[in-house]
Parts: C-alpha cells; sequence; structure tokens
C-alpha cells in the first residue's frame, strides 16, 4: 500500500508525540518501509513532508526580522525566548535606516524608518 509523503509525517509525528516511541526507532521504520516498497527515492519529500506538518500542529512558524544593522545578542535571546520553536531568520538591510521589520509567516509588523518616512510623505504629498 502506497502511503502519500503527508500520510506518513503524520504517522511518524503520531508515533512519537501521541505513542511516546524513540524517533530513532520510528525513522527506522519509515525507511524500512519505504525500502521495502522500493521507494526509499521519496524520503525527501516524507522528510519535507514532516517538518511542515510539524509546523501545522504545534503552531510553529518562520519569524524574519530585518533591520539597518545585526541585533544584539540579547535581542536575538529574546526573541528565541518569544518565539520559542520558531525558525528564526535575521537580515540586515542598510536601506531600512533604522528600526525593524518583523515577519510572522504571512504576517508583517513594520516599525522601520524608511517606512515612517514613506508614510509622512504620503500624508504630507498625498500619493
Amino acid at each position: 500500500m502506497n502511503y502519500t509523503p503527508k500520510q506518513l509525517a503524520g504517522v511518524v509525528i503520531d508515533l512519537v508525540e501521541k505513542d511516546k516511541l524513540p524517533l530513532e526507532e520510528v525513522t527506522k521504520s519509515c525507511v524500512r518501509l519505504l525500502s521495502e516498497q522500493n521507494e526509499l527515492g521519496r524520503m525527501h519529500d516524507v522528510v519535507s513532508a514532516i517538518e511542515q506538518l510539524w509546523k501545522e500542529r504545534n503552531g510553529v512558524a518562520t519569524l524574519t526580522i530585518e533591520t539597518a544593522h545585526p541585533i544584539s545578542a540579547t535581542l536575538r535571546k529574546q526573541l528565541v525566548h518569544l518565539a520559542k520553536g520558531a525558525e528564526m531568520r535575521e537580515i540586515v538591510n542598510e536601506s531600512l535606516i533604522g528600526g525593524a521589520r518583523l515577519t510572522v509567516d504571512d504576517r508583517v509588523i513594520d516599525g522601520t524608518v524608511t517606512t515612517a518616512l514613506e508614510q509622512l510623505r504620503r500624508t504630507l504629498y498625498g500619493n
């Protein structure tokens, strides 16, 4: 019986989270199943599906902070603490002048100087 990568991902996550089976044991079983079906080439798709499903189930997000200058170690530590489990990316973009643009998945909080100046320009001169 062939399973989709997402179905296999669901089984793997359930066995580890709900049934509390060791990850190594579950991984070996998954590889054995794919091998028996001559489908080891699908392993990459299964791993990607596990990552995606894990994020969906646990609310884990991708957090991107874009600043004009590198952030401090203290701020990095605070962000990691606030966004537990999230994948964090840092982008240095000198054109922002100052402030930060924080993106969590598809939500953007823009507190950059560049955006504030653009909003001021629009207010003063219109579009």
